[in-house]
């Protein structure tokens, strides 16, 4: 009876251990399946992400890459020709639409100027707006913002800058360091030591920006531009000699050269 009893233990213990080892590899493959869909699921969402249009801030229709405009909110692309037009007569208009479509197919940009009064922004100060994170310089301008959004949206999508590394030491740039060479141009730098060594030698430094402008005449010292335009001591037409300098040689989409790229947003 002992010996019996032993036996159908000794089964019991060996079908519980089999039953253990073929369930182990299965929990271990809906494990790995799971892992496979979040995956999918993840790159399903970027490939769609990727799919979205760039559309015309005129006509809401998508945008020929080949039909854009330099303006002070930095190069919009259009449906048509038609559209440049109506843009140009009233930019401002149309300045939530600009801003949403360089966020599909413009440059990286980083937030440099606080709406309320344009001062340099404390990225810790800010606040959610619809779909946009909003910073500002101040505790108070936040609280202005709050009680009227819409009064200085128009502000926010002109707050951005599309050099987010320092010409310098190729670092982030610090929103709160930089040199005005014109009206609404600034150059942005990681630190202050940057600051002083881009003005010592603006052309060496000045070539590492986007676009620069720049006096060819050495003895005028001239501090450069970030738009075309002509030096302020001898009159020559300033020379651009940033990174887009190259793209000058190559043969010319069909944009509209009348408006000029400047400001915060893309300076």
């Amino acid at each position: 009876m002992f010996a019996r009893y032993l036996s159908v233990l000794s089964m019991s213990i060996a079908l519980g251990m089999w039953s253990l080892a073929h369930a182990a590899p299965q929990g271990h493959d809906q494990h790995q399946h799971a892992q496979h869909a979040g995956k999918h699921h993840t790159s399903t969402h970027d490939a769609a992400k990727d799919k979205v249009p760039a559309l015309c801030p005129v006509s809401g229709e998508p945008v020929d890459k080949k039909v854009f405009t330099e303006s002070d909110a930095g190069r919009v692309h259009f449906c048509c020709k038609g559209c440049v037009g109506k843009y140009k007569a009233d930019p401002d208009k149309y300045a939530a639409q600009v801003f949403q479509q360089q966020g599909i197919i413009g440059p990286p940009r980083v937030q440099v100027a606080c709406p309320v009064d344009g001062k340099a922004v404390d990225p810790k100060i800010s606040v959610e707006h619809g779909t946009h994170a909003v910073q500002f310089c101040s505790q108070p301008c936040r609280e202005l913002f709050t009680k009227a959004p819409d009064q200085y949206m128009k502000n926010f999508y002109r707050a951005f800058t599309t050099q987010t590394r320092c010409p310098v030491m190729d670092e982030p740039i610090d929103p709160g360091l930089s040199l005005k060479l014109a009206p609404h141009q600034h150059v942005y730098f990681c630190c202050k030591k940057c600051v002083g060594k881009f003005q010592e030698n603006p052309a060496k430094y000045g070539a590492k920006l986007d676009n620069f402008y720049i006096c060819p005449m050495e003895q005028c010292k001239d501090s450069g531009a970030l738009k075309a335009s002509d030096c302020p001591k001898c009159g020559m037409h300033r020379k651009q000699i940033g990174k887009a300098a190259a793209a000058d040689t190559k043969a010319a989409p069909k944009h509209d050269d009348s408006a000029s790229h400047e400001g915060h947003a893309g300076s």
